[in-house]
């Protein structure tokens, strides 16, 4: 939409006044996605022409403006408008996950700030996935063979949501702050969140906390009995700046209670208590020197438990299944530097990945 609002301003400029039509064409930013390449490519963008897009593979990126106007409550409802991509939409407020082109569970990956969700989302379709758009700053989907760089599961596609949680420079004018919420009728829904970023030349410091909460929806047919849903999280952040790169470390804590429409869920009121601790890091060194241009590294490790509860008598005696997913991974990528050859430049990337996860179940889903 904005670049047809550019469009039309450079016809108007053309037809009146002798400005000519590059006058009034907008300048849209630039979009970098970091999750398609280690290189750092830039999304396609139609105002610088028909030149060939810096991207190799097929991504598509939804920026914070068009996160906070969909109003979405979980990664599928925020990406499922998207050519070639829907969602499941088992549970509304937290079980949503992406499906690329009609693959989905252990075939796409999700991950925050390239560390992966670390829950069982995969393992069941009321599972929820324990990163909210809401706290999101940008998110993006790769398909197609960059998708390898993540391992060889995630052949249905990526999909990132990145944030500010560790500061990767120094912020202009030492600090920004936002603060947002909002209302939905449909199903009394409100949301909210507060976020501070601060910094000196050497130490950065990231601060955020949201919620929402939402009652039974509403559909022409009356209200949607048991689709109530309530969750929220915190997040601490801490960077160090240094001459050549950066490190810092995020800890952040979700947690949300939300309930499975249906008839047979509605008559047991069934629903699921999920809660996430999660420490990540993330780091990068210039190195400049002996064919390297860069080292950066990743690492996650979570602690994730969930439990299914049915009628309140019955979940007096405990819950009817519980599962526990902990997990860390770690991934290293060095980029070389540029190589002249007789076909031109050459650059690249090589990387490791490894990662250790312990998921067990008790209850129902255990026996």
């Amino acid at each position: 939409m904005r670049r047809l609002v550019g469009t039309g301003a450079a016809v108007v400029a053309l037809g009146v006044g002798g400005a000519g039509p590059l006058a009034a064409l907008e300048v849209l930013p630039e979009i970098v996605v970091t999750a398609e390449s280690p290189l750092g490519r830039t999304a396609p963008d139609s105002s610088a022409g028909p030149a060939v897009p810096d991207t190799i593979a097929p991504t598509t990126v939804v920026r914070s403006e068009e996160l906070r106007s969909t109003g979405g409550a979980t990664l599928g409802d925020a990406l499922g408008a998207k050519p070639g991509i829907t969602s499941s939409g088992f549970a509304p407020g937290s079980a949503s996950r992406p499906i690329i082109r009609g693959l989905d569970n252990y075939r796409v990956r999700i991950q925050e700030n390239g560390v992966g969700s670390h829950d069982v989302s995969a393992l069941g379709e009321d599972h929820g996935v324990p990163v909210d758009p809401l706290a999101a700053d940008q998110v993006e989907v790769v398909r197609g063979p960059a998708t390898l760089r993540y391992g060889s599961q995630a052949i249905g596609g990526v999909v990132d949501a990145t944030n500010s949680r560790i500061l990767t420079k120094p912020i202009e004018g030492g600090w920004k702050g936002e603060l947002r919420g909002a209302h939905s009728s449909v199903d009394r829904g409100r949301d909210g969140l507060v976020r501070l970023d601060a910094s000196t030349d050497r130490v950065g410091v990231h601060l955020d906390a949201w919620s929402r909460a939402s009652g039974d929806y509403v559909t022409p047919d009356g209200r949607q009995a048991n689709s109530s849903a309530r969750s929220s999280g915190a997040a601490l952040g801490l960077s160090w700046f240094f001459d050549n790169g950066f490190a810092g470390l995020s800890l952040s804590h979700y947690k949300s209670l939300y309930e499975v429409p249906g008839l047979a869920s509605a008559a047991n009121r069934t629903k699921i208590d999920l809660a996430q601790t999660k420490v990540t890091g993330r780091g990068e060194l210039r190195v400049g020197g002996f064919a390297i241009d860069s080292v950066r590294w990743w690492f996650g490790a979570s602690n994730y438990i969930h439990s299914e509860l049915g009628p309140d008598v019955m979940s007096a005696f405990g819950p009817l299944s519980t599962f526990r997913n902990r997990e860390q991974e770690i991934r290293i990528e060095v980029i070389h530097q540029k190589v002249e050859t007789p076909f031109g430049a050459l650059r690249g990337a090589a990387g490791v990945q490894a990662g250790w996860q312990a998921l067990g179940a008790s209850g129902e889903a255990g026996g």
